[in-house]
């Protein structure tokens, strides 16, 4: 069940709050349109998401893997 989870993360992304719980293709679909029109989004990891942060994120300097 990755619908709640993935609710949680989208909300934290984008701000966005939908009228009732969207689908989970829904989700991974505003994710991915997220990152693409924001691409230092992709960067981020989950843990550094938080409520307290506005939905526009901040830039990040990339690490090498």
């Amino acid at each position: 069940m990755l619908q709640h989870p993935l609710a949680r993360i989208e909300a934290l992304m984008t701000g966005a709050r939908w009228a009732r719980t969207p689908s989970t293709v829904a989700l991974i679909r505003s994710i991915a349109a997220a990152v693409r029109d924001e691409p230092v989004r992709g960067s981020i990891r989950i843990s550094e998401l938080s409520p307290q942060q506005a939905p526009r994120m901040p830039e990040r300097i990339p690490q090498p893997a």
